[in-house]
């Protein structure tokens, strides 16, 4: 639980203090992975400190110089600030940073279209008609006499989109494509909704394909 504003500075805290409660200091990790928001960015971005390590005297692979390691202290950290010893507690060191590979190719899925969209009146109408007719359903969804005919026309229950996963808008939309055109048009016609053009649905098989890949 996280009470109050989502600032970066009180993101870097609660990290640091995480790290330290568990005593990881900084040498011992090697990334902390986020999401792309604005506020784990700019945490890491005024507070993270790169840590190499020294190689093992063993190693014989390791063609790293002694000049080319930068060793950080906390301590020689808490001086160039010219912090006193009853404030080493305050001072927030963060690992190296790593952007979760999901949520930024979920965010190219999700801003492509819309650059897209912007670029063709004809690829926006379609994109926008055909998703009007999406959230219909999954509107539906939410109503049990609706989950019934929904299980009774497809045989199974489908995914709806949920916005803390970043690839279910994708998911839900392959979930109805693996049914024929004919049963979404019954179950659509059932639910009394319009039903899909085939572009439409040509649409979002050729979209489902660029997401694929």
């Amino acid at each position: 639980f996280f009470p109050g504003k989502y600032s970066y500075d009180r993101i870097a805290k609660l990290l640091s203090d995480i790290h330290e409660e568990y005593d990881l200091s900084v040498d011992k990790i090697t990334c902390c992975v986020t999401d792309n928001g604005s506020n784990f960015v700019k945490a890491f971005k005024e507070f993270e400190v790169e840590v190499t390590l020294a190689p093992d005297s063993g190693d014989e692979e390791c063609t790293e110089t002694v000049d080319d390691i930068e060793q950080i202290d906390v301590h020689d950290l808490m001086e160039s600030q010219q912090l006193d010893e009853e404030s080493v507690e305050d001072v927030i060191v963060l690992p190296r940073h790593q952007r979760c590979a999901s949520h930024t190719l979920n965010l190219v899925g999700i801003k492509a279209p819309l650059a897209a969209a912007k670029t063709s009146a004809k690829y926006r109408s379609l994109m926008h008609l055909t998703n009007t007719k999406l959230s219909t359903l999954w509107n539906k969804v939410k109503r049990p006499q609706s989950n019934e005919c929904i299980q009774a026309v497809l045989g199974c229950q489908i995914v709806t989109p949920v916005a803390t996963r970043w690839n279910s808008f994708y998911d839900a939309r392959r979930s109805l494509l693996q049914h024929s055109p004919a049963k979404l048009d019954e179950l659509y016609t059932l639910l009394q909704l319009t039903v899909f053009k085939d572009v439409e649905i040509a649409f979002m098989k050729e979209d489902n394909d660029v997401f694929s890949h």
